[in-house]
């Protein structure tokens, strides 16, 4: 029985996920003329193109549910909706950003976390990695765009996450080098 709900859960958060994409990209990738937005479009377009080849859309949706996933463990999250978990509106001051917002509780962000971590972005980042190394080996010229696309994504990924980190330690008062 636990095992079960647990993949449910996790099924819910990679639906989730995928949901979030498309729009992720007009929220986090800067305006629309921008490269960044516009190399990411791009790989969105290849992805949902029915004439791209069957290896290049599953490397692309790996790299893009990779990148989803690691901005959610990067980005604060908030209750929406009714059950507010008996947390009041006003629990952040007025001096925070996120006033009017109910952040989730710890325990639940680290549970959250949980399983994003070890059971969604532990599994993408593998076979992703494998997919991407058989791709280059191949060396077609036919996926050279694609192989681009992939690389170009997760090093704007790994920009990212330093960023996130050092502005994390600068916060907590910790020694950036």
């Amino acid at each position: 029985m636990r095992w079960s709900t647990s993949r449910r859960r996790k099924k819910e958060y990679l639906d989730h996920i995928e949901n979030s994409m498309q729009d992720a990209f007009t929220k986090l990738l800067g305006p629309p003329e921008g490269l960044l937005f516009r190399t990411y479009l791009r790989a969105w377009k290849i992805f949902k193109d029915p004439s791209t080849m069957p290896e290049c859309v599953e490397l692309i949706h790996h790299t893009l549910l990779l990148w989803m996933s690691i901005r959610l463990t990067t980005r604060s999250s908030f209750i929406v909706g009714e059950e507010t978990l008996g947390m009041k509106q006003n629990i952040l001051d007025e001096t925070n950003p996120n006033h009017g917002k109910i952040p989730l509780p710890p325990v639940l962000g680290a549970q959250m976390d949980l399983i994003l971590i070890h059971h969604i972005q532990t599994k993408l980042r593998r076979e992703l990695l494998d997919k991407l190394q058989k791709m280059m080996s191949k060396n077609k010229q036919s996926t050279w765009l694609v192989t681009y696309l992939v690389i170009f994504i997760l090093l704007h990924n790994t920009a990212l996450i330093t960023a996130h980190d050092a502005g994390y330690a600068k916060k907590h008062g910790m020694k950036v080098r």
